[in-house]
């Protein structure tokens, strides 16, 4: 039986991974190419996507003002070689109060301002408003 959870985080995958056809080079790999310079290999591998529990609640967190422990709870962990490669990485996090956060972290060899705010916002208009309400609770 699928839980809210489960389905919420698949919904909000599937709209990550339909986002990222608009900007395609997003879901490649940062590598150097023959002499040595940066480059997008378009190669399709995606954005790195998690999910996880957070065992206190929104409120409790505080203002979310950058730290590192806002860092941990938010931005999945990866290792040395994947935080120079991978260009955009996602996590969803569940507190027990409830409520979601979706935690974005962004390669800045690659994204400008501009396209750190566009993406989210062509994320939000992939998922239909009636998509998104079966997951309100009233």
């Amino acid at each position: 039986m699928e839980t809210l959870m489960t389905s919420f985080s698949r919904d909000s995958q599937e709209g990550l991974g339909k986002a990222l056809v608009t900007f395609y080079p997003l879901a490649g790999r940062l590598s150097l190419d023959e002499d040595g310079r940066l480059e997008v290999d378009c190669n399709a591998e995606g954005a790195l996507f998690s999910v996880a529990s957070a065992h206190c609640t929104v409120e409790g967190f505080g203002d979310f003002r950058p730290s590192p422990a806002v860092r941990q709870l938010l931005v999945p962990s990866v290792t040395e070689a994947e935080r120079s490669s991978i260009l955009m990485l996602f996590q969803l996090t569940f507190f027990q109060c409830g409520g979601v956060s979706l935690g974005c972290a962004l390669h800045h060899s690659l994204i400008d301002g501009l396209t750190a705010l566009h993406f989210p916002s062509m994320h939000g208009r992939i998922l239909p408003v009636a998509q998104i309400s079966k997951f309100l609770l009233y």
